[in-house]
């Protein structure tokens, strides 16, 4: 037992995190409410502006008429609008 070297209690192990970092591995509650807040307005962001206008798919809906029997006639675009 005389070989063996006595550390004091507070000595550093290899390994170990360093002491800044001992005992805080998980935030505040108040910081987790935060970043969770944080995290669910950037996705609401993102989900807004991705509904905000019609995809390509809708306006491919709403362009596409069915036609029956022969091609319809267009109407004339008159050439001189008229007060």
């Amino acid at each position: 037992m005389s070989d063996l070297v006595q550390q004091p209690s507070g000595a550093v192990k290899q390994g170990d995190p360093p002491p800044h970092r001992r005992g805080q591995d998980l935030p505040g509650r108040a910081a987790i409410i935060q970043l969770v807040g944080t995290v669910l307005a950037e996705q609401t962001d993102e989900w807004t502006e991705g509904h905000r206008y019609m995809g390509l798919d809708i306006l491919a809906k709403c362009r596409t008429c069915v036609l029956v029997g022969d091609t319809p006639t267009r109407n004339p675009i008159p050439q001189k609008l008229t007060n």
